[in-house]
């Protein structure tokens, strides 16, 4: 052992990025090596197995590695495929990286219905359009985008989940020029308050007249309304809270308008006899805006959570806390509502500015 111990300090006065360790009756390189896939991002040094014994011959062919390495470290393009196997080895095809990009994102989530519902309707209907059997490349996910139409949910769907993918499998992509136009033609015609009150009156149902004014009042999404806890609504300032168990976190909302609240005894709580158990929120919710067309209320259940955020921007309500009452980022808020603000909606907020005429009513 002493002859081959002089042998291997030999070959290591040779090798300069790379050294040749022995461990028992094995062969090993360690090098400080860019970091492997999945262990960061600044280099680390490693401890890479050759296979060989430790005799002359495998001496011979552990060197011969080392150099190779070391070339390739001089080269600046080491590869780590070689010496990855099993779960280490990086996904090739788009069937490996879906399962590696879903094991990522349920880490730091809990699976409940709500989550299922937002991994479905942002991620999975995208993904089930990709061939799973194909390598994941930017051409290949670019090219399923485009046969979508341009301008459309269904495009931004496609740009926002196959963006998320890419960035993760290290890919870089920039598709935000195809998402282009996306949301700017989803601009509805909001119905003003008076017209809102008109069209509560219409609806015979105490339950859809109660969803009805929930919606209004308070803006939430139409899954949320099965989705409440209603304690605190027959108090001022009528706070209400939405459970966790919704497509955002548990959150507290306030009424605009508050005379909506107490004329219509929200408090009073009426729900429609609907089957939500075992079911997620997108199928919950969409059973409510058809519920509504049914009883002639020609709007969807978004037109009155848009028209309760413009009617907050007409208030002079910090957006920050408006986008908080509403469940979505600040950034959410501005994209998505603001665009809705008409002129009828200048009129007021300038009506109010040179009047004083400030309270919620």
């Amino acid at each position: 052992m002493r002859d081959f111990g002089e042998e291997l300090g030999r070959a290591n006065k040779s090798l300069d990025k790379v050294q040749i360790r022995q461990k028992g009756d094995r062969l090993y390189l360690r090098a400080t090596l860019p970091a492997k896939p999945g262990d960061g991002e600044k280099p680390k040094r490693y401890e890479l197995s050759t296979g060989y014994g430790t005799h002359s011959e495998g001496l011979k062919f552990a060197k011969a590695k080392a150099l190779e390495i070391e070339g390739q470290l001089l080269r600046e393009n080491f590869d780590w495929t070689p010496w990855l196997k099993n779960k280490h080895k990086p996904a090739e095809t788009v069937r490996e990286w879906l399962v590696k990009f879903e094991d990522n994102y349920w880490e730091s989530r809990e699976k409940s219905l709500a989550k299922l519902s937002t991994w479905k309707a942002s991620y999975q209907e995208a993904f089930n359009r990709l061939d799973s059997e194909k390598p994941l490349t930017e051409g290949l996910l670019r090219a399923e985008i485009l046969t979508s139409k341009a301008s459309t949910r269904t495009r931004e769907k496609l740009c926002f989940a196959y963006g998320a993918i890419a960035r993760f499998a290290g890919i870089e992509v920039k598709f935000s020029e195809l998402a282009v136009g996306c949301g700017a033609k989803i601009q509805r015609e909001l119905p003003s308050d008076l017209e809102i009150e008109a069209m509560r009156d219409t609806i015979a149902n105490p339950a859809w007249r109660w969803v009805f004014g929930m919606l209004a009042t308070y803006g939430l999404r139409p899954h949320e309304v099965y989705k409440l806890d209603c304690s605190e609504l027959g108090f001022e300032p009528g706070w209400l809270r939405v459970l966790p168990d919704t497509k955002t976190k548990e959150r507290l909302v306030l009424p605009l308008k508050p005379k909506w609240r107490s004329d219509w005894q929200l408090w009073e709580v009426t729900l429609p006899n609907t089957v939500t158990a075992g079911k997620t929120n997108q199928q919950i919710g969409a059973k409510v805006t058809p519920s509504l067309h049914e009883r002639g209320i020609q709007l969807t259940a978004y037109h009155l959570r848009d028209a309760y955020a413009v009617r907050a921007s007409v208030l002079g309500i910090d957006p920050a806390i408006v986008a908080r009452w509403m469940g979505h980022s600040l950034k959410t808020h501005f994209e998505k509502y603001h665009k809705h603000i008409s002129k009828r909606d200048f009129e007021e907020a300038w009506r109010r500015a040179t009047t004083n005429d400030f309270p919620v009513k």
